[in-house]
Order: structure tokens, then sequence, then C-alpha cells
């Protein structure tokens, strides 16, 4: 059996702040109607894995980086408090900022593209 979304239980991710000096650090609010999750979320790092957390400071994941250079990107798993996962992917550009996200469902799939 498929199950079928509408178009407006998307997974919306909507940017609250974007910087790269002194450290990366993106801000962005997560809103999934299907999950019932609407949580600000920071993706900051200090080296070669971002962490992310909510905006209690509760850690909900890792994502480092996949390869020898920033442009690789970072990608992995994040969990929030109620059980939800996503994969998350972020596309890095120069000086480190935070360029676009694909962030993925792993209970149903969905996905959402966002370009910063």
């Amino acid at each position: 059996m498929v199950q079928q979304y509408q178009a407006n239980q998307a997974i919306n991710v909507q940017l609250l702040k974007n910087r790269f000096f002194p450290t990366v650090k993106l801000i962005v609010m997560i809103n999934d109607p299907v999950a019932g999750i609407n949580e600000q979320v920071s993706f900051g790092t200090l080296a070669r894995t971002f962490t992310s957390k909510l905006a209690n400071g509760m850690v909900i994941g890792k994502l480092p980086l996949q390869g020898i250079t920033i442009f690789s990107g970072a990608q992995g798993i994040i969990t929030f408090p109620n059980g939800y996962s996503y994969k998350v992917n972020l596309n890095i550009g120069l000086f480190g900022m935070v360029k676009g996200m694909l962030i993925t469902s792993l209970v149903d799939g969905r996905t959402g593209m966002y370009n910063f």
C-alpha cells in the first residue's frame, strides 16, 4: 500500500540565519505537519563535523563532512525527541557557508530541497 500526501504536507524549511564568520552556523525552522514537528534547529561546526541542536540546546545529530574538502558537503541523521528521524545533506560553498539543504524523512521518504 502506497501512502500519498497532499502538497501542503511537505517538509518545510525556513532560513533564519546563515553565517560563516567567526564560526559556521546555519539556523533553520523545520516544519513537518505529518510528524508534528515545528522546531528551530541550528547546524554549527568548528572542525569537520556539523552538530545539530534544538533551540533548547539538545543535540539531535551529527553531520560529518563527506570528503577531504568542505565542498564535499556534510551528511548525517537527525532525530527529534518524538522519534522522527531525517537524513540531512548540507551543500557547502566557499568559506564553509551552507548553500543548500536536502532533508529526507526516514519514516516515509518525503523530501525537501532548499537553496539559501
